[in-house]
C-alpha cells in the first residue's frame, strides 16, 4: 500500500492543447487551485507524457494536428496502465455528435470554450477528488486482500494440522464397519472433533464441541484432545465419567478458572462412550450432550450431565455413568449441537 505521503501528494494535470496561450490560461488558473500541471502541443506529446508520468486528469482539446483528441483519448482509454486517468475534454466543439462521441471513447466530462473559470475549476476539482478518492479505495482494497491472503494461509496451515490429529475413521472401521463421521466444519478450521483410542477390548469414543467456530473453537479443541489423550494415555481411565471429571479439572487449570472468575465460559460440551466387546456393554458420560440409540425402529436417548466441561458448576458434582447393554443392530448416534440446529427441515 502506498504510505501516506504518496496519498496525501498534489494532483498532477496534463493539459493538451495546440494553442499556446490556450495552455499559458489553462495552466495559469490549474495551479491557482493548488494543482502540477505538464503540457502538451499535440497528442503525440500527450502519449509520451503518459507514458513517463502519473496523472490524475487529462484536460483535452479536440481540434489538433495529426492526431485529434479523439485518437488520443482512445489511446489512453486501451492502456492498462492509463485507463483509470479521467479525460476532461476541453474544446470549442460544441456539436451534439462531438460530445457523444468524446463520451463514447472514455471521457468522463465535455467543457465548451469560451469556459467559466469557476465552473471549470469546480469540474476539474470534483474529477481529480474522485480519482484520488478511487486511488486510495483500491490501495485498501489491495491491502485487503493481502491481509486476507495471508490470514487465510495461516488458517488453511493450520487446519492442516488439525487434520492431522483427528483420527483416522479407517481403523475405526475395521472393527465397526459399518461406523460413519459426518464432519463439515462451519470455518475451515473448527471446534468440533471426534477421538477415540482402543484398549484391549474396549472401545473408547468421545464427540467434542468446543465452544466457539473457527479459529477460538479450534484452540479449545486442542486442548480438548490433549485432554483426552492425557487421561487414557497417562492416567489409563477407561470409564467415561472419570474421563469427564479429569477433563474437567484439566480445561479448568489450563484457562486459570476459579470460583470468582465469571468472565472465561470457554469450555467443551462432549459424549463418552466405552464399549467392552467381551461383554457388549457400553457406558456412557455426557456433558451437556445425549447419546441416541435406535432400536427396532424406537429412537431412544439417554442424556448426559447439564453442564459443560470447564462450566463452573457446584463444588463436587461429578459427571455420571449410564450402562446400556447392547443388542443386535442398535444404531449408535453421537453428535455435536451442529447437526440438529442446521436450518431448514422438519423441526
Amino acid at each position: 500500500m502506498n504510505n501516506s505521503k504518496e496519498e496525501n501528494r498534489s494532483a498532477e494535470i496534463l493539459i493538451v492543447d495546440d494553442d499556446p496561450k490556450s495552455l499559458q490560461v489553462l495552466g495559469n488558473l490549474i495551479k491557482d487551485i493548488g494543482y502540477h500541471v505538464e503540457f502538451a502541443l499535440n497528442g503525440k506529446e500527450a502519449l509520451n507524457w503518459l507514458s513517463k508520468k502519473k496523472f490524475d486528469l487529462v484536460l483535452l482539446d479536440v481540434m489538433m494536428p495529426e492526431m485529434d483528441g479523439f485518437e488520443v483519448c482512445e489511446k489512453i482509454k486501451s492502456n492498462p496502465e492509463a485507463i483509470s486517468i479521467p479525460v476532461i475534454f476541453l474544446t470549442a466543439q460544441d456539436d451534439v455528435e462531438s460530445k457523444v462521441k468524446a463520451f463514447d471513447f472514455g471521457a468522463i466530462d465535455y467543457i465548451t470554450k469560451p469556459f467559466n473559470k469557476n465552473e471549470l475549476s469546480a469540474r476539474v476539482t470534483t474529477q481529480v477528488k474522485l480519482k484520488l478518492m478511487n486511488e486510495k479505495l483500491i490501495n485498501y482494497s489491495n491491502l485487503l486482500e493481502t491481509k486476507n491472503r495471508n490470514i487465510l494461509d495461516s488458517i488453511n496451515y493450520a487446519k492442516k494440522i488439525q487434520s492431522a490429529i483427528i483420527p483416522d475413521i479407517h481403523t475405526l472401521q475395521q472393527i465397526f464397519p459399518e461406523c460413519f463421521v459426518l464432519f463439515k466444519p462451519k470455518d475451515i478450521v473448527s471446534g468440533d472433533f471426534y477421538w477415540f483410542k482402543i484398549r484391549g477390548d474396549k472401545i473408547i469414543i468421545a464427540v467434542v464441541d468446543c465452544t466457539g467456530h473457527g479459529v477460538p473453537g479450534a484452540i479449545m479443541s486442542m486442548i480438548g484432545y490433549t485432554a483426552l489423550n492425557q487421561a487414557f494415555d497417562q492416567h489409563k481411565m477407561s470409564q467415561p465419567n472419570e474421563i469427564l471429571d479429569f477433563m474437567h479439572l484439566f480445561v479448568m487449570k489450563f484457562l486459570n478458572k476459579t470460583d470468582d472468575y465469571k468472565s472465561l465460559t470457554d469450555g467443551m460440551d462432549l459424549s463418552v462412550c466405552v464399549i467392552d466387546k467381551n461383554t457388549n456393554k457400553l457406558s456412557f458420560a455426557g456433558a451437556h450432550r445425549s447419546l441416541i440409540i435406535v432400536r427396532n425402529e424406537e429412537l431412544n436417548a439417554y442424556k448426559g450431565n447439564s453442564w459443560s466441561v470447564g462450566e463452573l458448576f457446584i463444588a463436587g458434582d461429578k459427571f455420571t455413568k449410564t450402562e446400556i447393554e447392547l443388542e443386535k443392530n442398535d444404531t449408535i448416534y453421537m453428535y455435536p449441537d451442529g447437526y440438529a440446529d442446521q436450518f431448514g427441515g422438519v423441526s
